[in-house]
């Protein structure tokens, strides 16, 4: 995300190719299930969460 914010600020440039993935699916599936695969094939992955939504162990609010 700090890269992203530095071009936002016009402090830096970016690859051709670069992308920003934003996902709204809770904790639970950006843990378990997307980050490894994002990892997976060289992606950084950035979690962050509400503090009054916090998903519990079973990815539930």
């Amino acid at each position: 995300m700090d890269e992203y914010y530095d071009w936002y600020k016009g402090k830096r440039t970016l690859k051709k190719m670069s992308i920003v993935l934003t996902i709204d699916d809770g904790d639970y599936e950006l843990y378990y299930l997307v980050a490894p695969v994002l990892k997976r094939y060289g992606f950084a992955v950035v979690g962050i969460s509400g503090e009054d939504q916090r998903a519990d162990e079973n990815g539930r609010l």
